[in-house]
């Protein structure tokens, strides 16, 4: 079950570069060896809310031990500036 879906996945997404992004590609560029030298496509999706608001947890983290270890600085602060820094 698990292989079918990794298939069916693969599949749509061949499917979607072939139909979507490929057109994309060549209305933009114009130039078919520049669209010859592109390998593989990476998709990003936008990161929600809440895994921007971990990533800057996270980054602050390694600054408040970077701090702490390296000059004996013990930081602090609220959840205030990790929602503004996450926005």
């Amino acid at each position: 079950a698990k292989e079918s879906l990794e298939r069916a996945q693969q599949l749509l997404c061949r499917s979607f570069v072939q139909g979507t992004i490929m057109p994309l590609l060549r209305a933009h560029f114009r130039r078919d060896e520049l669209i010859g030298r592109i390998d593989d496509i990476m998709f990003f999706i936008p990161f929600t809310d809440d895994e921007k608001l971990q990533l800057v947890k996270r980054g602050l983290e390694g600054w408040r031990r970077t701090a702490l270890q390296r000059h004996r600085i013990n930081l602090r602060w609220g959840w205030k500036l990790e929602h503004l820094l996450a926005q």
